[in-house]
């Protein structure tokens, strides 16, 4: 591992720290009395709109490819995910959740991989998948290619841009997708 590499990982790790510590003091300082989500018993979240939940933090160190969104995520759609998880944990099993969506990938490729992530984590450990870079070097492939910049002046992008293991994507995807 590179020394660029540790510092970004080391960055990475004290900006989750912050979040974290702003979301245990925000839970801290609350001062109604709520039911909390494990205690009410839900055993199944039907999500429609599910594509409103797309924008989840993910890790990678290709930090110099476009088309893969935000990787700082939103509140909403991590909020999604411990909830999901709380049910996965109870039942043991990738169940717990029905997305609905008429636009489940819409813009970028980490938009399947998180929804792998939201829906079959169990799977995704047991092919040895535990990022979104791990996710990346088994399904798809980068390209280096010019394009026309906003000004007209062509640029070097690199982009995923094709899929590999195919068949095998297809029959993940068809887990998830009716």
């Amino acid at each position: 591992m590179s020394r660029g590499m540790l510092k970004g990982l080391e960055k990475r790790k004290q900006t989750l720290e912050a979040k974290l510590q702003n979301i245990q003091d925000s839970i801290a300082e609350r001062k109604d009395d709520t039911v909390d989500f494990k205690m009410m018993g839900i055993d199944h979240l039907f999500v429609d709109e599910s594509h409103q939940f797309k924008n989840l933090m993910f890790n990678t160190r290709h930090d110099r490819v476009s088309g893969l969104g935000n990787p700082d995520g939103s509140q909403r759609a991590l909020n999604m995910l411990f909830a999901i998880r709380t049910i996965q944990e109870r039942s043991g099993k990738d169940l717990g959740a029905t997305f609905l969506s008429g636009t489940t990938i819409s813009n970028s490729l980490t938009e399947l991989y998180l929804l792998f992530k939201y829906l079959r984590p169990q799977a995704l450990e047991k092919q040895g998948i535990n990022s979104f870079d791990a996710w990346a070097a088994v399904f798809a492939k980068k390209s280096t290619d010019y394009e026309f910049s906003i000004t007209n002046d062509i640029i070097q992008k690199e982009r995923f841009r094709t899929f590999i293991k195919v068949p095998e994507l297809a029959a993940f995807y068809n887990e998830v997708w009716e």
